[in-house]
């Protein structure tokens, strides 16, 4: 009984110094959402979260629609071409 005792308060031990990293929150993007109209009480807008839409102050710095919209790549192609030789590289 005093050995299961002994090794309860050992592991308490060594699982507390793990306990402030545990406490550290990552903090949650909370996305502004662009809209026509704002029906929020003064000083908040549209905030979405987990897929919901509702009133808040976002704490990322680009709206929900800009961070889903994939960049645009452009590409042209050139070519090189020798003058009196057939085709282009």
């Amino acid at each position: 009984m005093m050995h299961r005792f002994a090794l309860l308060i050992h592991a308490a031990g060594l699982a507390a110094p793990a306990a402030p990293l545990a406490a550290q929150e990552v903090p949650i993007p909370i996305w502004a959402y662009e809209s026509r109209e704002n029906y929020c009480p003064q000083g908040l807008q549209p905030v979405t979260y987990d897929g919901a839409i509702s009133c808040g102050i976002p704490n990322q710095t680009v709206s929900y629609q800009t961070a889903l919209r994939e960049p645009r790549h452009r590409t042209t192609r050139r070519f090189y071409c020798d003058e009196g030789s057939k085709g282009c590289r």
